[in-house]
């Protein structure tokens, strides 16, 4: 009997110790949070209007900043997975995320993502190709693909394509009418 109580005793010990493991090793590496800057693409397609030009350039951090705010309007990704911070960059033509996350009410996770990008008017979409916690990759499907509503910010232009070039986005604005033009200056 003692040695069942023994064995017993030894389990619960050996199984908290790899929930703890697996807890810890899952933890997010660093503090993120979702507070963003506002991007105003609408001042910078007119300026850009102004200059002749029928391409706006975003930068970097200005896709960090439109990503964030995706995030934050809608940080429920799943059932029980609530995006808690993010950052964002650009790598070739590839998207480099690191999202913080809390899975049911209560267990953070720090998430490695890496996104490839599809123009679908008027957004931009990011679709998972590759995703980690800690250093176990998991499914591209648990996170989903992050929805960035570029033609929200620019309702009166129509954008024709995004592309990406030297670590920029790129957008194509389908030259505007007159009363386009009218209302935009």
């Amino acid at each position: 009997m003692k040695f069942i109580r023994l064995l017993l005793l030894a389990l619960v010990f050996v199984l908290t110790a790899a929930a703890l493991t697996v807890y810890l090793y899952a933890a997010p590496r660093e503090e993120l949070d979702l507070s963003y800057r506002p991007v105003p693409l609408m001042e910078r397609a007119v300026e850009m209007l102004r200059r002749q030009s029928l391409e706006l350039v975003l930068t970097e951090d200005d896709l960090n900043q439109l990503a964030k705010r995706s995030l934050a309007l809608h940080p429920n990704v799943r059932p029980n997975v609530r995006i808690t911070g993010a950052a964002f960059g650009l790598e070739g033509d590839r998207m480099i995320a690191d999202v913080n996350a809390k899975l049911f009410g209560f267990w953070p996770v720090g998430l490695h993502a890496v996104y490839t990008f599809r123009w679908e008017a008027p957004n931009l979409i990011g679709i998972p190709i590759g995703m980690k916690a800690g250093g176990i990759a998991l499914p591209e499907e648990r996170i989903g693909e992050l929805v960035i509503p570029i033609g929200e910010e620019l309702p009166i232009i129509k954008l024709d394509e995004v592309f990406l070039k030297n670590g920029r986005i790129h957008i194509r604005i389908h030259p505007p009418s007159l009363s386009d033009l009218k209302r935009l200056l």
